[in-house]
């Protein structure tokens, strides 16, 4: 079983020491502010180690050629690090699903000139 925690690294640095403790066998790590110094002292406590990017980036589409690129970037710099395992998080089209009003998605990601007319589940799946 599982048992992860997830980092950020937003407030800089976490006590190792409690971390080692906790119970947990794994941690997720946000690769935003993650560097070889602070991936180093996870490989000191010898337990699991994953790593998560952003999938598609805020109101870009998917298939944009630029995104596609820069999701590639993302996925090369996360596995220089070799991680167990590599989340990808975000990886959808642009629609703010969690605030559903009156049967309505806010904020959906309209077809564009990449996207018009493509089975978006399709496509997600194939980037995936």
């Amino acid at each position: 079983m599982f048992k992860e925690i997830f980092l950020e690294y937003k407030f800089e640095n976490y006590n190792f020491d409690i971390l080692k403790h906790s119970g947990t066998n794994g941690f997720i790590v946000w690769i935003g502010n993650l560097s070889p110094k602070k991936w180093g002292n996870l490989q000191e406590l010898n337990i699991r180690k994953n790593i998560c990017i952003t999938g598609t980036q805020h109101n870009i589409c998917p298939l944009d050629p630029k995104e596609s690129s820069s999701l590639n970037k993302r996925i090369e710099e996360a596995l220089s690090y070799k991680p167990n395992i590599l989340w990808i998080d975000h990886l959808r089209f642009d629609g703010y699903w969690e605030g559903i009003k009156k049967e309505r998605i806010p904020n959906i990601h309209l077809p564009c000139q990449w996207c018009k007319g493509k089975n978006r589940v399709s496509v997600i799946s194939n980037i995936a």
